[in-house]
């Protein structure tokens, strides 16, 4: 008998094999992994760069079709949140973006008009009286918070019933007219009634930045400037981190600077009552008083509205400040320095006119007050619609780009030391409002140009609003007086890259030459740098990764997308003068 035997082999690897394979693919991973890499980065960016185009695309295709503005709004990177006074060349970038959308309007209760502004007239007759009486104009400032002693100037002034505590300009008797109170701003104050009536709730639910027309059949529209109170924070916290959206309020007892001016109580001749009020302060549309840019050049922007006691008279955002403005060190009075000479002169109330609003960051501005009421010497009370500015749409949620790709804006913010406006924070050229300093001026010596993206950037909150009109055409949507005017810049430009290539700027600072620190942020490889620039020998300062610009040509509000290949380490807007050109070429 024959015994078959049936042998088993256990199939498999051994482990030398093991190893030769993994080494095989070691080497295979080592060769491929320089060129894969990179490509995977490309796409990336290339990812980023789509979901930019196509969420400002969607802002655009929707204000056009439903006939009301649409935006976007870029939210900061919470790694690279941009410079401050820890951190002076902190990067700043964006990783995220939230559809805009109009606000419904506001018109709830009714309004009196406590102040209805000066006139061009009135202002300088205002202050040529003071100038021909040898009279110190700060002293026509009259009305002291809380309840102050009255004191008038000239002696024998009448006031026109009783006045509320918040400063008033004094005006002079003009003709037959007795003196008045004015505000250089219009002031709005909420009516209250003896009896019921529906009440305004403008605290904590207007903005500065809003519209508002009074009247029913009035459709002039003013811009909202305040009151925003400034608060004192805790430490480490920026005041403005309590109210980012500059929500008009009359701040909080336990937050509020002490010398605030709070014009709250009003009191009806007719009636004795005192009575806890809402007010607005009110400019015109344009109006130099708020517009958010240095239009004098001093370095101070907006210094009745910027929560600062520039002058020194222990009051916040009162009415002098209107006429605030410096010549380096020196505070310019707007009596002694450019009123006076003119008397002197003979000058026309024109020249004085001309070389005021020259001088100084202010528009006339008033408005009609309607029939005064018999009982209390006031205006009527009358209707109004505040038309709001943007905000989040309810229902959007934040579209991220992908996890290592930002929307590089470093540089376009600089940190100025001793710098008291916006927390030391000013905008780099050319960027809407960008800040001028006189020449010679050392805060002029932080400014240089933007070498990233160059976006409508609000220095408070750091955000970026990108507004599209019905027509498409861009524009601001700040809490300034600018808001909706189309095109004060040609282009956007949104310039995104890799987390890798986000570099700190270059200071500045410690006396360097500009040939040592510019250009401030990182060229690509083979782009040389100027031989005594202080990164000239670093093989690590240098761009390597995709990166690629967004354009947007704010009167048609076509966009482009291209990669970024031009570049001159001593002309830093070749990158950008590419992307215009073709726009310019494909709108023709």
């Amino acid at each position: 008998m024959i015994r078959s035997i049936r042998r088993t082999t256990n199939s498999g690897f051994t482990l030398v094999e093991l190893l030769v394979v993994l080494f095989i693919v070691g080497l295979i991973s080592a060769a491929t992994l320089p060129v894969i890499i990179p490509t995977l980065n490309q796409r990336q960016v290339q990812e980023g760069s789509r979901i930019v185009q196509q969420a400002i695309l969607n802002a655009r295709f929707a204000a056009m079709s439903t006939g009301r503005p649409a935006g976007v709004r870029l939210l900061p990177d919470p790694v690279f949140s941009g410079p401050d006074a820890t951190d002076p060349l902190k990067p700043l970038a964006y990783n995220r973006i939230i559809q805009l959308e109009p606000a419904p309007d506001y018109s709830d209760g009714m309004l009196r008009v406590a102040s209805q502004g000066a006139s061009a007239r009135e202002i300088v007759t205002f202050f040529e009286y003071c100038a021909r009486n040898n009279l110190f104009w700060k002293d026509m400032l009259v009305g002291q918070p809380p309840n102050a002693t009255r004191i008038m100037y000239p002696p024998n002034a009448v006031p026109l019933g009783n006045q509320d505590v918040f400063l008033n300009m004094l005006l002079p008797a003009l003709g037959t007219n007795s003196p008045v109170y004015k505000d250089p701003r219009i002031v709005l104050r909420q009516y209250k009634a003896i009896t019921a009536t529906e009440p305004t709730s403008w605290s904590w639910n207007i903005r500065a930045g809003d519209r508002i027309s009074v009247g029913v059949q009035n459709k002039i529209q003013y811009v909202i400037a305040g009151p925003t109170a400034p608060f004192t924070p805790p430490t480490g916290y920026n005041k403005f981190d309590y109210n980012p959206e500059r929500f008009v309020n009359l701040g909080s007892p336990a937050l509020m600077v002490s010398n605030f001016q709070l014009p709250m109580t009003a009191q009806i001749p007719a009636f004795p009552l005192i009575y806890n009020s809402e007010i607005l302060y009110v400019v015109g549309e344009g109006s130099r008083m708020f517009d958010g840019v240095d239009n004098n050049t001093d370095g101070v922007i907006d210094p009745a509205f910027d929560g600062i006691d520039n002058d020194g008279n222990g009051y916040i955002d009162d009415p002098g400040e209107v006429f605030y403005a410096t010549n380096g060190s020196s505070v310019i009075d707007p009596v002694r320095d450019v009123v006076a000479p003119l008397v002197l002169l003979n000058s026309s109330a024109a020249t004085i006119l001309q070389s005021l609003r020259t001088t100084f960051e202010w528009d006339p501005v008033t408005i009609g007050n309607g029939v005064p009421d018999p009982k209390t010497g006031s205006s009527v009370p009358q209707e109004y619609t505040i038309r709001r500015r943007m905000v989040p749409s309810p229902n959007a949620a934040e579209v991220g780009l992908p996890s290592d790709v930002v929307i590089d804006a470093t540089t376009a913010l600089s940190y100025i030391p001793n710098y008291a406006q916006n927390n030391g924070l000013a905008l780099n050229p050319p960027n809407i409002n960008y800040a001028r300093f006189p020449t010679g001026d050392n805060r002029a010596y932080y400014m240089t140009d933007s070498e990233r993206s160059r976006l409508p950037i609000d220095l408070q909150t750091r955000y970026v609003d990108i507004i599209f009109q019905p027509d498409g055409q861009v524009v601001t949507s700040a809490a300034t007086s600018q808001n909706n005017i189309p095109f004060q810049v040609p282009f956007y430009h949104l310039w995104i890259c890799d987390r890798a290539d986000v570099f700190s700027p270059t200071d500045p600072g410690n006396g360097k030459t500009p040939d040592k620190f510019m250009p401030r942020l990182p060229l690509p490889e083979g782009v040389p740098l100027g031989s005594t620039h202080e990164y000239v020998n670093d093989s690590e300062w240098v761009l390597r990764n995709e990166r690629r610009l967004v354009s947007i040509q704010t009167r048609s509000g076509r966009i482009t997308s291209q990669t970024l290949e031009l570049f001159d380490s001593t002309d830093s807007s070749i990158p950008y003068a590419d992307a215009q050109k073709g726009i310019a070429e494909a709108g023709q």
